[in-house]
């Protein structure tokens, strides 16, 4: 994150994802309660905290992780987390809020994520999630999030972001399938969509209301033969819009709906070869069809 400006050096940082430290607070062997501080990833939805490319069908992460959840979304915080038993876990931490300057309603709340380095604690926000566990191989889980939103530019404006996002994953004999849900609301738009005094666009035109969910399934064609590879067809749809139920029609933009259909190729758990196609299909206005190949790995 360090650039140039017409030839000139701007200031920049050198970032890291995710670092923190881990403190048992509990005698002997318990994983019931750990203290955590340090850069830690938001924990809504599943991509943001299992984004790595093998994890996940697709080229791209599913629109609704990247446009209503802000994937990747890390804030500087601390908290608690644990595992009272073999199939409960849990997080709650304090972290750094966004700044509603940086929201729009093209991307939603992506741009209003500090990044830690450019963090102000003027707008803490509190978040958790709670992960079940009922059989081996299906997760379920819930993510609230509340916070102050600034912005820090306008003093006199105080904005407010709630959500929740739901979620469920199956990785059972050959299966992959997995379902999010996510909803956001943000309070004062009315006070960012004014233009200020020297400005020609509004703060912000960021929707009072955000909404998505995407549905996906796949299947390991090679799960019965004896081999650590993987080669998984998979259909998802997503739904998105970034200014759900919106009144005002200067603000109201389209709602998306986009289906996905493609193969993954995991010759190893931590490579993977994918390619698939898209048909964006917007509530009014022109469709998009899309082919996406990529490679991806981990280590």
């Amino acid at each position: 994150f360090v650039a140039t400006s017409g030839g000139v050096a701007v200031p920049g940082s050198v970032q890291i994802e995710q670092a923190f430290i881990d403190w048992r607070l509990l005698k002997g062997q318990s994983e019931a309660l750990y203290l955590r501080a340090g850069i830690v990833l938001v924990p809504m939805g599943i991509i943001n905290q299992w984004h790595e490319p093998p994890i996940f069908n697709g080229v791209e992460r599913p629109t609704v992780d990247r446009v209503i959840i802000p994937t990747t979304w890390r804030e500087g915080g601390i908290g608690i987390w644990g595992q009272p038993k073999d199939e409960l876990r849990y997080e709650l931490y304090v972290i750094g809020g966004l700044d509603a300057s940086g929201f729009s309603g093209s991307s939603g709340l992506r741009g209003g994520r500090l990044k830690v380095t450019q963090a102000e604690l003027n707008g803490p926000a509190f978040t958790g999630r709670i992960e079940w566990e009922p059989v081996l191989g299906m997760v379920l889980g819930l993510a609230p999030y509340l916070g102050l939103a600034g912005p820090r530019y306008l003093p006199d404006v105080n904005v407010m972001v709630g959500g929740v996002a739901g979620d469920w994953r199956v990785l059972k004999k050959g299966i992959e399938s997995r379902a999010v849900i996510a909803y956001f609301h943000v309070t004062d738009t009315d006070a960012l969509r004014v233009v200020q005094p020297g400005e020609s666009d509004p703060t912000s035109d960021v929707g009072s209301d955000l909404f998505g969910a995407y549905a996906e399934i796949g299947y390991n064609v090679l799960y019965n033969v004896d081999t650590e590879m993987a080669l998984v067809p998979f259909v998802r749809v997503d739904y998105y819009d970034t200014t759900f139920l919106e009144k005002d029609s200067d603000f109201d933009l389209p709602a998306f709906l986009v289906p996905t259909v493609g193969l993954s190729f995991r010759p190893i758990a931590q490579v993977v070869f994918k390619f698939d196609y898209q048909n964006e299909r917007p509530s009014t206005g022109a469709v998009t069809n899309r082919w996406n190949v990529g490679v991806g790995y981990m280590f």
